[in-house]
């Protein structure tokens, strides 16, 4: 037997499992990124928004700005629209309006006046109600269409994924359609995977299209799971903060 040459294989396969077990440099591979409480990538919670920008892994710019949030794409996600920041503005400028309108004209209703109040006061209490009221439904429409305006910039269909920021905080991480947690679950996987994945994990219906979970070792941080009912199959994953404020 060639002692010789066997020591020498010996050696080389040492040095391959040694090599093995090693991370990856940066000639080597990258590392499997997952989604879960601890963020995505670099971004993590309770990152300042300039550690954040500072990472690489967001556009510099803006995507929209929205009720006193800002959200930014990915770096291979869609670049700012200056036509869609300007409406966003404009509808913004008007809600905050609409807003200050309601509080307004609720504090000038004033109590109901006695049953048997003049009728010039009952007809002027009335005119009153009837002002706010509309004020109210105005405000309410507004609100509806920021909320539809968000869910274009946080769900599925952003398939690239987004992040937000408040009060100069990372706020939340939608993610990328390609994001799994590390346990295999994200956008396409089965409600059944999710549920006997995660339901001895603090796992919740919290609506009639989305699963939530505390985000373990992050106080006041969530992991959403949105659904869609008819297919059963999860649509967006988000890591998300419960205390957060925009303004």
């Amino acid at each position: 037997m060639n002692t010789g040459r066997l020591a020498g294989l010996t050696a080389v396969a040492a040095v391959l499992a040694t090599t093995a077990c090693m991370p990856a440099t940066d000639g080597g591979p990258p590392a499997t990124r997952v989604f879960g409480a601890e963020g995505w990538g670099p971004l993590t919670p309770g990152m300042s928004k300039q550690e954040a920008l500072a990472t690489g892994e967001l556009s510099p710019e803006p995507l929209a700005v929205i009720a006193g949030c800002d959200y930014y794409s990915f770096t291979n996600g869609p670049t700012p629209d200056p036509a869609a920041l300007a409406a966003d503005q404009a509808n913004d400028t008007a809600y905050r309006d609409a807003v200050r309108r309601v509080e307004d004209l609720t504090t000038r209703i004033g109590p109901s006046p006695a049953p048997d109040a003049p009728a010039a006061d009952q007809l002027s209490w009335a005119s009153r109600s009837a002002d706010a009221a509309l004020a109210v439904s105005a405000a309410a429409v507004m609100a509806s269409s920021t909320t539809d305006r968000i869910a274009q910039l946080v769900g599925p269909t952003n398939p690239t994924g987004v992040v937000s920021f408040g009060q100069g905080k990372l706020r939340l991480i939608g993610a990328p359609k390609t994001a799994r947690t590390a346990d295999g679950i994200g956008q396409g996987s089965s409600l059944t995977d999710l549920r006997k994945t995660y339901l001895g994990r603090g796992l919740g219906l919290t609506s009639p299209g989305r699963y939530e979970m505390p985000a373990h070792g992050q106080a006041g941080w969530m992991l959403d799971f949105d659904f869609n009912p008819t297919t059963n199959e999860v649509t967006f994953v988000q890591l998300r903060d419960t205390n957060a404020k925009c303004l």
